[in-house]
């Protein structure tokens, strides 16, 4: 959860422009909470704080995206994610799922990931676990997907 704070100036030369900012802010996360006061003075104002989550990592979360169908492609996919993930829980003498669940091995297919900003889209995935097996998951996608161009 992250938030921010706006201050809506209530003069004609700013009250617009402050608005659209703050418009254009809540098109792209969803807010969980908004709390706002009017703060009176020298320079009367309207406080906006939002507590929010980023849209762009919250779309995976949605029902839909839970189990995702895969495509062939993405299918094999996710097998060599699942291989690598078995190796290295066996490496680390943990149970696989402490690595990753099944569940966000389809997703990282199903959304064909590319960068580490892209593994934060996936629930589950933060930046410790990207931190520790980030770089190895992003070698076996991008060594699949340049062995399938072949």
């Amino acid at each position: 959860m992250k938030c921010e704070i706006f201050n809506i100036r209530l003069s004609k030369e700013y009250k617009e422009r402050d608005i659209l900012t703050l418009n254009e802010f809540l098109k792209d996360i969803d807010p969980y909470r908004i709390f706002s006061s009017v703060i009176l003075g020298d320079t009367p104002s309207w406080s906006v704080l939002i507590f929010y989550k980023d849209k762009k990592r919250e779309i995976f979360y949605k029902e839909g995206m839970e189990k995702p169908i895969l495509n062939p492609t993405e299918e094999r996919l996710y097998e060599v994610l699942r291989r690598w993930r078995n190796e290295q829980a066996i490496n680390e003498h943990v149970p696989p799922y402490i690595i990753a669940h099944n569940s966000w091995l389809k997703r990282i297919a199903k959304m064909h990931i590319k960068t580490k900003e892209e593994l934060l889209c996936i629930k589950g995935f933060g930046k410790k676990r990207i931190e520790k097996y980030g770089d190895d998951i992003l070698r076996e996608v991008q060594e699949f997907w340049s062995n399938e161009r072949i």
